[in-house]
């Protein structure tokens, strides 16, 4: 398991009681603020992606809130695909 040095809350600017439709909100708004295609930073875009999947799935959210960690690394392409129709 690795623990990732961002913390997903603070990188969409949400609390940890966050509902789910105001992480929703948050990550679309980051995703347009840092996407590359936009100006921004690729580095910054997949930190933003990286919290998204944890944060919008409720299993991964639940994990991370308890033990800090993810248990990945990469982004899985699968989670890629599924953010960008989002």
């Amino acid at each position: 398991m690795t623990k990732r040095k961002a913390d997903p809350y603070k990188t969409l600017g949400v609390g940890k009681k966050a509902k789910p439709e105001e992480v929703k909100r948050a990550y679309r708004r980051r995703a347009m603020e840092t996407h590359p295609d936009r100006g921004g930073d690729r580095a910054e875009f997949d930190e933003v992606q990286w919290a998204g999947v944890i944060l919008l799935n409720s299993a991964r959210r639940e994990r991370f809130d308890q033990t800090g960690e993810t248990g990945e690394r990469q982004l899985p392409d699968i989670d890629r695909q599924a953010l960008s129709t989002i």
